[in-house]
């Protein structure tokens, strides 16, 4: 697959946020307003090809399967045998190739398979899930899911239990018919395209959607992206062809990635476990189960806006999806915000000009505190949150500093600073 890659960055979306305590909700709209629009224009999108998403928790890493790392794909035979051998009766009876590569891959032995879902607030969550000082990616793309059961993922599924390296196509056809697959011995002999289709099959990649028979699989929505890593040394007669294992970038299987600022990943999480996305759903063992109830608590609450339970419901009010990129998902502010709305002390200002030189751009920044402190945002640990990220992305935007970093470390600083001095002015009462 020959795409071009389109990157977007999640926080450069530009929807407008809902005046309160809380950035939380606009983060996960825009994720989700970008994958919606990813849906409808994809330009291969036909009926029956399915959205298929994966979450990397660093968006520098490669698009690869574990098998890859490490040097495991030289030996990825013996691992699958070793493993067999270790355990006889979970992974030898009664299972496909492929069912048993997916075993595998659930209790962490390399294997050519890359994790993929159909979820993409699943993917969303792995991506945030670690590393949680770099940035994350999700990738997109959408591709014709292979039942478990066709020709291309038993081939390559048998292939993985085989040392191929430096085989011809001839014992490789062989090696395939001991291995149950019907490629007709007459058709070998016979020098069929039988033997092209072959030599492209296993050099390509493909997306499958696997049986629901694992419970990690059902929560997560799990499917897998089968790698065929199979290149092929053409010789005179095709039958002579010669093969060998290999590694690519998968990063073309996909059309789309999101970029997840690292700042952005613990509020990401908050909310997604607010939709129940989390390591108690996607992963069922008992051990993760314990480890969520053990860390919920631990997790400061999130203020959503109440909304006016007397009032009508906008039943009529629907969201353009052909529209740019801007639209307005906020409420209005909410009377019982601005009601409780105090007055910034202009001794901040000074505080300001300390880290702010530019007298213009010093304004507009008190100009953010004017607009969202209430009476006790210096007691209020996510609204000064909020007052800073405003800051700081004012401050980008106008090129004060060269990166996002640079510039919500100032805007901290000053939030630091204004709330030592209001709290000693008894702004905080």
């Amino acid at each position: 697959m020959d795409n071009q890659l389109e990157t977007i960055l999640l926080e450069h979306i530009e929807l407008r946020d809902v005046q309160d305590e809380s950035a939380l909700i606009p983060q996960l709209a825009k994720y989700m307003y970008i994958t919606h629009k990813i849906n409808l224009s994809a330009t291969n999108h036909e009926f029956g090809m399915v959205p298929f998403f994966r979450g990397q928790s660093d968006e520098a890493w490669t698009v690869n399967p574990s098998v890859f790392r490490d040097g495991h794909l030289n030996y990825e035979h013996e691992l699958i045998h070793d493993a067999i051998r270790k355990s006889p009766n979970e992974l030898a009876k009664g299972l496909t190739n492929f069912e048993r590569l997916t075993k595998l891959q659930h209790y962490g032995l390399p294997t050519r398979l890359l994790d993929v879902t159909e979820n993409p607030l699943v993917a969303l969550y792995f991506a945030c899930e670690h590393n949680p000082d770099r940035d994350a990616a999700v990738y997109i793309t959408h591709a014709y899911p292979c039942d478990p059961a066709s020709k291309p993922v038993q081939l390559l599924s048998l292939i993985a239990h085989l040392n191929i390296n430096g085989i011809s196509l001839r014992e490789l056809w062989l090696e395939l018919e001991k291995g149950h697959i019907n490629l007709s011995m007459a058709a070998m002999e016979q020098g069929s395209p039988l033997a092209d289709e072959l030599i492209s099959m296993v050099g390509r990649n493909y997306f499958v959607s696997p049986n629901l028979d694992n419970s990690r699989i059902k929560h997560q929505q799990g499917a897998f992206l089968l790698c065929g890593c199979i290149k092929p040394v053409l010789r005179d007669s095709v039958w002579d062809t010669l093969f060998e294992k290999t590694q690519e970038n998968l990063l073309e299987e996909f059309t789309h990635k999101i970029v997840i600022p690292s700042a952005l990943k613990p509020e990401i999480l908050r909310e997604l476990d607010q939709y129940n996305f989390n390591e108690a759903s996607m992963y069922p063992e008992l051990d993760h189960q314990m480890n969520y109830i053990a860390h919920k608590r631990l997790q400061p609450p999130i203020l959503f806006h109440q909304p006016d339970l007397d009032s009508e419901p906008d039943v009529d009010r629907e969201i353009d999806f052909t529209a740019p990129d801007t639209i307005d998902i906020s409420p209005e502010r909410p009377e019982e915000f601005t009601k409780h709305q105090a007055e910034v002390p202009m001794e901040l200002h000074g505080i300001i000009s300390g880290y702010v030189s530019d007298p213009t751009t010093a304004d507009a920044v008190y100009q953010i505190f004017s607009k969202n402190a209430n009476i006790d945002w210096p007691v209020r640990k996510q609204l000064q949150a909020v007052i800073s990220r405003d800051i700081g992305r004012y401050l980008r935007e106008i090129g004060y500093r060269q990166t996002m970093d640079e510039c919500s470390d100032i805007a901290k600083l000053i939030v630091d600073a204004a709330v030592r001095v209001s709290a000693g002015a008894g702004f905080a009462g």
